[in-house]
Order: C-alpha cells, then sequence, then structure tokens
C-alpha cells in the first residue's frame, strides 16, 4: 500500500515528539535537530522507483576546508572512522569555497520505527558533534554551526 508524504511527516514528527520532544523546521522543510556544536537535519524524499520514501538523516560538520593537500589525509580519517561505525556514515564534498564534510544515514520510510530512526538520528547527530572540532583544527575550515 503506497503512503503519502503527508503520512510519513505524521509519523516523523510523531517520532521526533517522542525522542526528542521537539524540533525545528528550515524553509527547506527539513526538520531541524540541535545538539551542542552539530546541527542535523532530516529530510524526507520521494522514492519512486519502490513507492516509498527516503527518510535522509544528515548533518553538515565541516564547511569551507581550504588545505586541498590534506584531502587524501582527511578522506583517510573520514574512512577509518567510518569502518568503526554501524550507522552513520562521513563523505566529502566539494563547493565552491572549499570543502564540505557530512554525516549521514539514509533509511527507507517504510522501514520507519523508533528504534530504527532514534539509532539513524543519535548515530549522525553525536558523530558529527565528536568529530566536527578535530577537523577544523587539523584542516582548517569552520565548524557548520560557526
Amino acid at each position: 500500500m503506497a503512503v503519502s508524504e503527508v503520512q510519513v511527516r505524521a509519523k516523523v514528527e510523531a517520532l521526533l515528539k517522542e525522542l526528542l520532544g521537539h524540533w525545528e523546521m528550515d524553509d527547506d522543510h527539513d526538520y531541524v535537530v540541535r545538539y551542542d556544536s552539530a546541527v542535523t537535519f532530516v529530510r524526507v524524499r520521494p522514492m519512486p522507483s519502490r513507492d516509498d520514501f527516503v527518510i535522509n538523516t544528515f548533518s553538515p560538520v565541516a564547511r569551507d576546508i581550504p588545505n586541498m593537500k590534506a584531502k587524501a589525509e582527511l578522506a583517510n580519517l573520514l574512512l577509518d572512522h567510518n569502518a568503526g561505525v554501524y550507522f552513520g556514515k562521513f563523505g566529502w564534498h566539494e563547493t565552491s569555497s572549499g570543502g564540505l564534510v557530512v554525516c549521514e544515514q539514509a533509511i527507507l520510510a517504510s522501514a520507519l520505527n523508533a528504534e530504527t530512526f532514534g539509532m539513524a538520528l543519535s548515530s549522525v547527530v553525536s558523530q558529527a558533534n565528536d568529530l566536527d572540532d578535530e577537523i577544523v583544527q587539523r584542516f582548517g575550515g569552520k565548524r557548520w554551526i560557526d
């Protein structure tokens, strides 16, 4: 049975309320969760090929990373970190202002429940919070919140 985006969003909102008690919504209609120095977004996207939705939980960790010479060292740090965790993986995106490090985890809406959503959300937000200062200190740039 196909579900609508309204139904999926209602479930996400109920889980956010159950797990956190509150959330914000940004101009892109992403749910926003703040924890210490991390900002995590929860985005609901359609997945037409499966008649389902993807719940993408992501946290921009560090931005404007200028030192491209250290790109291989940063990649190794992120890959080493990814190898040691089950949920929440780090990635690197190049932008016009430098590098952007993001931690993210996706879940199918059809598999969404408090346990999977809670694990995804807590993994992403805690890993982003744990690694943002180290990345900026070692490679330059700014934390997402700065």
